[in-house]
């Protein structure tokens, strides 16, 4: 794999244009050698993303390194850095939609609106499934938190039978 071709060059001053005076050989001897970064940033993403997107994301990180490398000021060390846009890279991605509603139509050979419409029940019926076994709050990081209802639970069951069957 070719992670953001040039990076070895740049990061030992070997670079043409200058270099970034913060990136000195021995800034770079006091953590992990950066040609293993890609593998200890692949993993860390597989544990973050999954095996199917680790490698695309980071080829992602990489490239974004090898663009903003000479704006790094060294208030960190590289790998923190380069840690720092990896996770960014992964919360992009998490955020992102896995399917667009054309792509999920296309899959199940459905119309868009169709699509759409079944989705909006979805959401519309799983909010009404977790609001009756839920006291919702924003909690101190202005997270959506949930205080379990008293005696209610999100699958309502009924109550044993006894045997009888008395009407």
């Amino acid at each position: 794999m070719v992670y953001g071709g040039g990076l070895e060059n740049h990061c030992t001053g070997n670079r043409t244009g200058g270099s970034n005076p913060s990136l000195s050989a021995n800034s770079l001897s006091a953590g992990p050698s950066f040609l293993e970064q890609p593998v200890r940033v692949e993993r860390y993403l597989d544990r973050l993303l999954g095996t199917s997107e680790a490698e695309d994301a980071t080829q992602e990180v990489f490239i974004k390194v090898s663009r903003a490398l000479p704006r790094f000021r060294g208030d960190s060390s590289l790998s923190t850095w380069i840690y720092r846009i990896a996770t960014n890279v992964a919360y992009d991605r998490l955020r992102s939609p896995l399917l667009t509603n054309q792509e999920i139509a296309q899959a199940l050979r459905l119309t868009v609106d169709t699509v759409k419409i079944r989705l909006h029940r979805a959401r519309t019926r799983l909010k009404n499934e977790l609001g009756t076994g839920c006291n919702f709050y924003r909690d101190e990081r202005n997270e959506l938190a949930c205080d379990p209802k008293p005696n209610v639970g999100l699958l309502r069951r009924r109550p044993p039978s006894t045997g009888s069957t008395s009407r």
